[in-house]
């Protein structure tokens, strides 16, 4: 469970099941990528992109009634594509979803709720160091910034054309909005309860999955500023 406190510029992460919690300031990548870009040096000749993130977005015109707001039918697909012989593996994500128009985020972590983790994965030989990809990026179609009631997400691997090479029922990751209320909420769930204790890291998967979601962003944006710098 996490609790944003925009009055105080920190984030709570609490780990229900031991009654602990930790505190940190509320992320802001944009600002931590452009003090680290100041630092770098900058390449007298643009490194050559290796990898192209392609981007698809596709309102199919279908709509409905969800929740009294009007929702909208889009599939999204995202695509990885070597542009160089490399360890890198052809996939693609495509995620079918209803969204409606409804701003959820944040006041003051609007910047940090609107980076998007990227995943980039590849296959190496033992004892060969990690390649870093140059990405370069291509965007298909207006991006979908709404709130999504209902999403289908599906990962695969796809050839050189861009054909998916799985024949086989692929695994999906479902997700469904069951109850939406825009009611006020009781100040006293954004306090931490008197009996927790603080600790200096809550070592729980959802905690590591929160920290690995924030390097994820990091990682994506900085390589984005190297490449345009």
């Amino acid at each position: 469970m996490t609790i944003t406190r925009c009055d105080l510029d920190q984030m709570f992460v609490l780990n229900l099941d031991a009654r602990e919690y930790m505190s940190m300031p509320i992320p802001r990548p944009r600002e931590q990528l452009e003090a680290l870009a100041a630092q770098q040096p900058k390449p007298i000749v643009p490194p050559q992109p290796t990898l192209l993130i392609e981007t698809t977005t596709e309102d199919t015109g279908e709509r409905k009634q969800m929740f009294g707001y009007m929702a909208r039918h889009v599939i999204t697909t995202v695509k990885q594509i070597p542009l160089v012989e490399s360890s890198q593996i052809p996939q693609e994500t495509v995620t079918d979803g209803w969204y409606i128009d409804l701003d959820t985020s944040v006041s003051c972590a609007k910047e940090s709720s609107a980076y998007s983790g990227l995943l980039v994965s590849g296959a190496r030989k033992s004892g060969e160091p990690p390649q870093i990809p140059v990405l370069s990026f291509k965007n298909i179609g207006k991006a979908e910034t709404g709130f999504a009631l209902i999403t289908k997400q599906v990962h695969r691997l796809i050839s050189s054309s861009g054909a998916s090479t799985q024949k086989k029922e692929e695994p999906t990751n479902e997700m469904q909005v069951t109850e939406l209320s825009t009611r006020p909420l009781d100040d006293s769930l954004f306090e931490v309860p008197k009996n927790f204790s603080k600790v200096e890291q809550i070592r729980r998967t959802p905690v590591f999955s929160y920290w690995r979601r924030l390097l994820g962003w990091l990682d994506y944006y900085w390589a984005r500023l190297k490449h345009a710098i």
